[in-house]
């Protein structure tokens, strides 16, 4: 089996206007220009109720590229790979740990079980080589045909995994998540 990056979502948003399109193109070029969206952005709005068009082009722009670091005001000492990032006082003997390893917001995406060995290639180390790790899923796992839905203006995707797509997020060659979460958002 071939291994590939998934498709995303940026291929099949459709804008309600040429002049709404033309907006969200230039925001994506230019973030990738400039590399302003390489970093997570502080004040991105998190319910879609409350999207304005640069949380939209954000939200197509990090699915297309998922954003590995953290807040520029984070610091990286929290991202060494070393596992005891958080020191006891010389005084304190140590007697047992727990190391945890935690993602949020995985998003299905077409292609995504041609990705399963590639998926967490870059932090698998970190997420999954401890003693508790865990993730959310942003949508359910179904053994019903997966369709990707059209994203026009302001509705939101409907979102799924496949039974085949299941593998890629539940873990990396051999080692997998201790808990998973689903989100699922009901629709009226």
């Amino acid at each position: 089996m071939r291994h590939h990056r998934p498709f995303t979502y940026i291929r099949f948003y459709r804008a309600p206007t040429f002049t709404h399109w033309l907006k969200i193109k230039a925001a994506l070029i230019s973030a990738r220009l400039f590399g302003y969206w390489d970093y997570p952005r502080a004040d991105a709005a998190a319910a879609f109720e409350e999207w304005t068009l640069t949380d939209l082009a954000y939200s197509l722009y990090k699915n297309a590229r998922p954003i590995i670091r953290a807040e520029k005001r984070v610091s990286k000492v929290l991202f060494l790979r070393d596992k005891s990032v958080v020191k006891l006082p010389d005084e304190f003997r140590k007697n047992t740990s727990v190391t945890i390893g935690a993602a949020g917001d995985l998003m299905p995406a077409e292609g995504l079980e041609f990705s399963k060995d590639i998926f967490f290639e870059n932090i698998a180390d970190v997420l999954l080589e401890v003693d508790i790790s865990f993730a959310n899923l942003e949508g359910p796992v179904t053994e019903q045909n997966v369709e990707v839905a059209i994203v026009e203006g302001s509705k939101a995707p409907i979102l799924g995994f496949s039974i085949a797509q299941f593998p890629t997020v539940a873990g990396h060659r051999g080692k997998y998540f201790t808990a998973l979460s689903i989100t699922v958002a009901v629709l009226l």
